[in-house]
């Protein structure tokens, strides 16, 4: 991994990945990771399609409640930046973590 002395950046670019680090800003080699499709990984991914559809099901009304709460909700701060929610982001958050606790609906 190369340090640089460029501007906060992240992503990836060609086969170069820049990442923002404890010691500063780098660059590394893309490393492709395995898929080994694992039960866990299989059952995260499923309910992620599920509860990603089923936000088309809300009515109206529930889907104003969701923008309206997320509105409140600001995402995770990534390299001194962070916004706002959408009301589907929020609700596919909040269920996919009921959903993995083993409390909401998942598949």
């Amino acid at each position: 991994m190369a340090k640089t002395g460029k501007q906060l950046q992240s992503g990836k670019r060609g086969t170069i990945v820049s990442l923002s680090t404890p010691y500063g800003q780098a660059e590394r080699q893309l490393a492709v990771p395995s898929n080994p499709r694992t039960p866990a990984q299989q059952r995260a991914r499923g309910n992620l399609g599920s509860i990603a559809s089923r936000w088309r099901g809300l009515t109206d009304k529930q889907r104003a409640a969701w923008i309206m709460a997320a509105q409140q909700t600001s995402s995770r701060p990534r390299l001194g930046q962070s916004g706002r929610l959408t009301g589907c982001q929020l609700f596919v958050k909040i269920n996919c973590t009921l959903a993995a606790a083993g409390i909401g609906h998942g598949r």
